[in-house]
């Protein structure tokens, strides 16, 4: 008798969650997800009781599948599509002269596995920002620009600070990499690292980027641009600032 309710129960469980599922699909938010992510569907399939015999079809592949899924970090170790905002830019300015006048620019650069290089977005793009060290807050944003990403693990992204100083361009921070076997351009601030020939004493954490993303899709394809492609799109991106 135990164990005739104990498998009501288990059979109601499944129902329930079917049914939530059922709502969400109906809500019209569930189809994409159960494309992008398949195992989603054994995994309902197994809650449902797919087999004849009334076992549980759910296989441990499935399980290990959902749990990956569930993991906030899991979007972030796989190739695929981001979005990514410039939430907040700050710079120390103990790291310049006072009284200098310093352009606030900003690349993300993409370098893939064998050296190759690409300026996936720059800021001179939108205009470029100026401000006087000593009489400006050396903060700005670009909150309302996403930025979307391919990515594909190995792939580096870095984000450069940079501005022209005497008709030349001076590389200010950049973002340091450790690993690049997960999304280096993950939501939260990351420290800069001071690149300036003439370093100055700063706060180590004074100089940082403040960044917000997120995974919106698969990525369609992996680019097969040659180093001479990618060469020539870096120097069309140089002319037109």
């Amino acid at each position: 008798m135990a164990e005739k309710s104990a498998s009501r129960g288990g059979s109601l469980f499944k129902r329930l969650i079917v049914l939530v599922m059922m709502l969400v699909a109906g809500a019209g938010i569930g189809s994409w997800k159960l494309k992008e992510y398949p195992a989603v569907g054994e995994f309902l399939s197994g809650l449902a009781g797919g087999k004849d015999s009334g076992e549980s079809s759910l296989s441990e592949l499935a399980r290990t599948n959902m749990t990956q899924i569930l993991d906030p970090t899991h979007d972030f170790g796989r190739a695929g599509m981001f979005e990514v905002r410039i939430d907040k830019l700050t710079l120390d300015p103990q790291a310049f002269e006072q009284g200098q006048t310093i352009e606030l620019r900003v690349r993300i650069r993409s370098i893939r596995e064998g050296g190759t290089e690409l300026i996936v977005w720059d800021s001179t793009d939108r205009g470029v920002r100026r401000a006087v060290v000593g009489r400006d807050v050396l903060a700005t944003s670009w909150a309302n620009e996403p930025i979307e990403i391919g990515w594909t693990p190995g792939d580096v992204l870095e984000v450069e600070v940079y501005g022209r100083k005497r008709f030349r361009e001076v590389v200010y921070f950049r973002t340091h990499v450790a690993d690049a076997t997960s999304f280096p351009l993950k939501s939260g601030p990351q420290v800069l690292v001071n690149l300036m020939p003439d370093k100055r004493s700063a706060k180590p954490e004074g100089s940082q980027v403040v960044i917000e993303s997120q995974r919106i899709g698969e990525r369609p394809y992996r680019s097969t641009q040659t180093e001479a492609q990618v060469a020539r799109e870096n120097s069309r991106q140089r002319e037109r600032k």
